[in-house]
């Protein structure tokens, strides 16, 4: 038994996860995202977590005075245009 343990610790650290490479392997599918949906995944794939949630979701923003600029397209979807020179 504890050798079984060692050959597995030995093929974890053979065992490098290079993103890139599945990102490029990903991308020249040309399937995307919704490939692996339909290909009927159950778990998201390994290239999709990062590490750094953590330091993301830690940060905070210096100011509390944010506002984001709202663009209303209603009009461009009614019948009658106006057209304001």
């Amino acid at each position: 038994m504890g050798n079984t343990n060692l050959e597995e610790i030995k093929q974890d650290r053979e065992h490098v996860y290079d993103r890139h490479k599945e990102l490029m392997l990903l991308d020249e599918s040309k399937e995307g995202v919704k490939g692996l949906v339909d290909a009927g995944l159950t778990k998201f794939p390994k290239i999709f977590i990062h590490d750094k949630v953590h330091e993301h979701n830690n940060k905070q923003t210096s100011s509390t005075n944010l506002s984001i600029p709202i663009i209303d397209f209603g009009p461009l979807f009614t019948t009658q245009v106006q057209v304001h020179v």
